[in-house]
């Protein structure tokens, strides 16, 4: 291959392309000789688990590759290969290896390597269907692992059961600064547990605990009236209410993703984390859920007086604000994301 007498490349995306097992083991032949690539993003290829073994292996010597995306590549099998690189690299800083259907047996594997890891600052294990026993070896992992600061574990299959084992840690992880368990099976037992963390965390800088469910009993919550039009005060759940107090004095956090997660219907929730911003002072992005109506019942000015304070309010809404009047307004002052469903 060219690359290996290739002395300037850094950065090679070969992704969405059919590799297979014999083009795995032509780049790894070329990450034992070249020496200036730092990124590599083999995603999508093929690779399957005998590539993945050529290609991790080659990295056990290769000291210039710092970010490394295998996702969607078949690796159900290849754990222990990701486990023992792991051990050994001491150059890659980000790792994504999503969708490979690693299991809950494949994390308990992979994760035993990053309890020793001392260079990994990113891990991506997205839709790997790791559950609760996957999250739980998670958990015990961090609390010896001292420099991980970014974790994706979203679309798992993990429940409340998971979140209070990963939760134990994170209320006093001096390490972790970015962590997303979105799309998964949360309730509202595990929605007091993120309150927790929310409260007890100095660090934490960024979570998102988007696209969960709920099974929680609902209970009246006062919101001042600088943001509700109505004079009915909304009724949230047990877990909710935790999450908007823990948000009156957390201090660390700097961007926060509630969407769609807990209730059913997310105007009270989102209503209550717009009016504790009044007293949060740190927080920079809340990215929301609310439908077109909604926009309606919550005063405007007191929401670009939030905005004029320093903040920027993410409205993730379920129609095109295009087709919207009423919405264009504020499309000016705050940061509106289009959400399609």
């Amino acid at each position: 291959m060219a690359l290996r007498r290739n002395t300037t490349l850094r950065k090679l995306d070969i992704s969405n392309n059919n590799l297979s097992y014999d083009g795995a083991v032509d780049i790894s032949e070329c990450l034992t000789v070249h020496c200036t690539l730092v990124e590599l993003n083999i995603s999508s290829c093929n690779i399957i688990c005998k590539g993945a073994v050529a290609i991790f292996k080659s990295m056990h010597s290769n000291t210039s590759i710092q970010v490394l995306s295998v996702l969607n590549n078949h690796l159900s099998t290849s754990a222990i290969t990701i486990r023992e690189f792991l051990k050994v690299n001491k150059s890659l800083l980000h790792l994504d290896i999503s969708a490979n259907n690693i299991t809950c047996e494949g994390t308990k594997t992979i994760i035993e390597g990053l309890k020793t890891n001392k260079t990994l600052t990113e891990l991506h294990m997205s839709s790997n269907h790791i559950a609760n026993k996957g999250a739980k070896a998670i958990a015990i992992a961090l609390d010896f692992n001292t420099v991980l600061l970014k974790l994706d574990i979203s679309d798992n299959k993990i429940t409340d059961e998971g979140v209070t084992a990963i939760g134990n840690n994170l209320k006093t992880n001096p390490t972790l600064l970015e962590f997303d368990i979105s799309m998964n099976n949360i309730t509202d037992e595990g929605a007091k547990v993120f309150a927790e963390i929310i409260q007890m965390n100095k660090t934490l800088q960024s979570l998102v605990i988007s696209f969960n469910s709920n099974n929680g009993k609902f209970a009246s919550y006062t919101v001042s009236d600088r943001v509700y039009k109505s004079f009915e005060q909304p009724r949230l759940s047990e877990g909710e209410i935790r999450i908007v107090e823990a948000m009156l004095v957390n201090t660390s956090l700097l961007s926060l993703k509630v969407c769609f997660c807990f209730s059913y219907t997310t105007f009270a929730f989102n209503l209550a984390l717009v009016d504790a911003m009044y007293h949060n002072n740190t927080l920079t992005r809340l990215t929301l859920s609310l439908h077109d109506s909604d926009l309606l019942r919550m005063k405007r000015n007191a929401i670009l007086d939030i905005n004029k304070k320093r903040k920027e309010l993410g409205l993730n809404c379920l129609h095109m604000i295009a087709g919207c009047p009423h919405q264009r307004d504020f499309t000016e002052d705050i940061d509106i994301h289009n959400f399609l469903i």
